[in-house]
């Protein structure tokens, strides 16, 4: 929205500016590659992709799946959202990011809305809830043109502030290590060494699950 407000020069009363809360931008060559990797492991051939498939597994879980060209086979996992959330394969400008603030120079910002199940508990049954940031009073304008259809809520920005609209994330310090790695592995081992909990978050998730069983 920057770069466009900059290249027209002046505002337009027919530009309804919108954008969104962004985590960070991957590599599309790290995706491009898990999928061909899933593909191969799968014998076949990647048709489509929910990247947060609600239906089997919730919204927050996060776990993406892919569909195969033989109409029997789905892959769900979690390599690629372990990658992800890793930050070693976001751009490094992510790193830098002028807008991971509530601060954007949109008329309205949308996003998941993590933390609903403090600000509208009422709204929170893992199937998605929208957040929507009113910047400007076009966005004002255009918001109460929606209220009809929405089922909505105002609530407080203070319980709003994921991280992304805090500040932008760190550079990992083996960022170089992983792209170095990753120009000379195969994205087998990647998926291995960067794709998959480590010994000490597996035991940590299985001991949070019993005592939350207990």
């Amino acid at each position: 929205v920057a770069g466009l407000l900059s290249y027209l020069g002046k505002p337009y009363e027919n530009l309804l500016r919108v954008d969104i809360v962004c985590h960070g931008v991957p590599s599309p060559k790290v995706w491009a590659d898990y999928v061909r990797w899933i593909e191969r492991e799968n014998n076949g051939r990647c048709t489509a992709v929910d990247f947060r498939d609600k239906g089997r597994f919730g919204w927050r879980a996060h776990t993406e799946t892919l569909y195969l060209n033989d109409g029997s086979k789905v892959v769900s996992g979690e390599t690629y959202r372990r990658i992800f959330y890793g930050h070693r394969a976001l751009r490094r400008s992510c790193y830098e990011c002028p807008y991971k603030s509530v601060e954007h120079p949109s008329d309205l910002t949308i996003g998941d809305y993590w933390g609903v199940e403090d600000a509208a508990p009422e709204f929170d049954d893992n199937r998605g809830v929208s957040l929507v940031l009113v910047n400007t009073a076009r966005g004002r304008e255009a918001f109460e043109y929606c209220k009809p259809v929405l089922r909505w809520k105002a609530t407080e920005i203070e319980k709003s502030l994921q991280p992304p609209l805090k500040a932008p994330f760190d550079e990992p310090s083996d960022r170089g290590l992983f792209w170095k790695r990753y120009d000379s592995w195969d994205f087998s081992r990647i998926a291995k060494s960067y794709g998959t909990l480590t010994f000490r978050a597996r035991l940590r998730k299985k001991l949070k699950r019993a005592f939350h069983l207990v």
